[in-house]
């Protein structure tokens, strides 16, 4: 018999080594031929060249469950009362569905620190936000809102908190949104700075005057910045930031009943003590609220905790001039002044002394 003709080219080569993870398959070995997509045009292997495939790493693939349907006898009897609630049942998802559950943060870090800002309100009931006052969220609305806050019915403050360090600033803020004279950015861009993040994520909501503080501030805060904003008609997606909004609010009320049962009078929610019993407020949670490993959120970010002696917020106290410190004074005039307690600088860590004359900062403090 004549010699057999040559057997046609298999699908599966044996000239070439695979190099996987695992190591390397010996010569002679089965391999499968490589997808259309895995071959790059111009580089074939050629007689004896050894193929190298890459494993790609990527982030786990999270599906969306899908209801397990039950028998007909257990349908046919949750359609009697259609309690309690069931994924696969139809009516109970349109009726009693709810938004998608994201789970629990609680030791899930962020890599990049996340820093919620928003606005709430001063009314003569309380702290409130803009979807619970009673004015409607339209021109209209608004038109009344500005009114009232122009007779000093309301007062509007914005609430900086970072989601990492726990600490919370609050301001009272003369306009809604960015203004000309960058005077609300300038608050933000302060705060920022005092909790020194190299980068961060500045989150809000999706309303237009925030969207357009978070631009400002983005240009003129000298760090990396990354703007995010939460669901729309979605609160809980930002509820960090109301829970500040909540911790501000009843420290306010604390101070502000403290205040005028001392003064035997009701201080009105556009008085000018507000301003500095709003930003106290804030201060005192960064500096005595206990939080996570037994610290202040000022201790986390600063080391250590505050050393400066407090009076109450409001208390009559006599301070004591620079110009006496320096020497400047005359022999014969007082050398303390009388002043009240309104709070203390953030970054100084000095009183803040309302007097006649307007408010300074004093080194030496007395009650």
């Amino acid at each position: 018999m004549g010699s057999e003709p040559p057997a046609p080219e298999e699908t599966f080569k044996t000239e070439h080594t695979l190099k996987t993870d695992e190591g390397h398959r010996s010569k002679g070995e089965l391999v499968a031929p490589a997808e259309e997509e895995d071959v790059v045009e111009g580089l074939e292997p050629e007689d004896g060249e050894v193929v190298e495939i890459q494993d790609e790493d990527v982030e786990p693939l999270k599906i969306a469950p899908s209801p397990i349907q039950p028998s007909q006898a257990d349908v046919e009897e949750h359609r009697l009362t259609h309690v309690p609630y069931r994924s696969w049942c139809p009516e109970c998802v349109e009726g009693r569905g709810l938004g998608e559950q994201r789970g629990r943060h609680a030791g899930r870090a962020h890599d990049i620190p996340v820093v919620g800002i928003d606005y709430f309100y001063i009314t003569e009931h309380g702290l409130q936000t803009r979807s619970e006052l009673t004015f409607a969220e339209d021109s209209e609305g608004d038109k009344l809102l500005t009114d009232a806050r122009r007779k000093g019915d309301i007062v509007k403050c914005l609430v900086i908190r970072c989601y990492e360090s726990k600490n919370v600033f609050a301001h009272v803020v003369p306009c809604k949104g960015d203004d000309e004279d960058k005077f609300v950015a300038n608050l933000a861009v302060e705060d920022l700075s005092w909790l020194g993040h190299v980068k961060l994520i500045l989150k809000s909501d999706q309303e237009t005057a925030m969207r357009a503080l978070q631009q400002r501030v983005q240009k003129s805060v000298n760090c990396e910045m990354v703007l995010s904003n939460s669901k729309r008609y979605d609160s809980k997606s930002n509820g960090k930031i109301e829970k500040a909004i909540q911790e501000v609010e009843g420290h306010v009320r604390t101070l502000k009943l403290h205040t005028e049962n001392h003064i035997g009078q009701t201080i009105p929610p556009g008085h000018p003590v507000m301003h500095w019993m709003i930003e106290y407020a804030a201060e005192l949670i960064n500096m005595f609220k206990i939080i996570h490993k037994r610290s202040t959120p000022r201790e986390s970010l600063r080391g250590k905790h505050t050393l400066r002696r407090l009076a109450e917020f409001g208390e009559s106290v006599l301070w004591l001039p620079e110009t006496w410190e320096s020497g400047r004074m005359e022999k014969l005039e007082p050398k303390f002044e009388h002043g009240v307690w309104l709070g203390v600088c953030p970054r100084t860590d000095e009183p803040i002394i309302g007097t006649a004359g307007g408010i300074v900062r004093a080194g030496t403090v007395k009650r």
